[in-house]
């Protein structure tokens, strides 16, 4: 894992994290927060027009422009080896539907079967910059 410390004194680490122990944002600031999961992806779905994502990973896959951010779920435990996204939820949702399109509201599940199918180069996991906790990675959240 490479380190970096910026001038503020943040640090975080460079980790490959499989993509189930990646879990959406609960608590997205675009919107009111949610209890599940299953409530995160049906609102990404429904208001963050998702699918469109998806089929652009499925035909370029994930922009080389655009990095995901981590927080460890349980930051007293960072070795614990889930995070939660903090940045790129919307990525990471699309993600997770093209692997398990079950996961997908009804409406759309057909729609991610398809596309999953199609799917030639699956992302099973992501490498991605691993922040000690919300705080750490505000710095860089303001910033975009």
């Amino acid at each position: 894992a490479r380190k970096s410390k910026a001038s503020s004194a943040v640090e975080w680490s460079e980790a490959t994290v499989p993509l189930g122990k990646i879990f959406l944002a609960l608590d997205n600031p675009r919107h009111e927060p949610v209890e599940t999961e299953t409530e995160a992806i049906e609102r990404l779905c429904n208001d963050e027009e998702v699918y469109p994502l998806a089929r652009d990973i499925v035909r370029h896959g994930l922009s080389p422009l655009e990095r995901l951010a981590l927080v460890p779920v349980d930051p007293k435990k960072p070795s614990s080896g889930s995070y939660y996204v903090a940045e790129g939820n919307r990525r990471v949702c699309a993600l997770k539907l093209l692997v398990d399109p079950d996961l997908a509201p009804a409406k759309l599940r057909k729609g991610f079967e398809k596309l999953s199918q199609a799917w030639a180069s699956p992302v099973n996991s992501i490498t991605a910059p691993v922040f000690r906790d919300q705080d750490a990675v505000r710095v860089w959240l303001d910033r975009t």
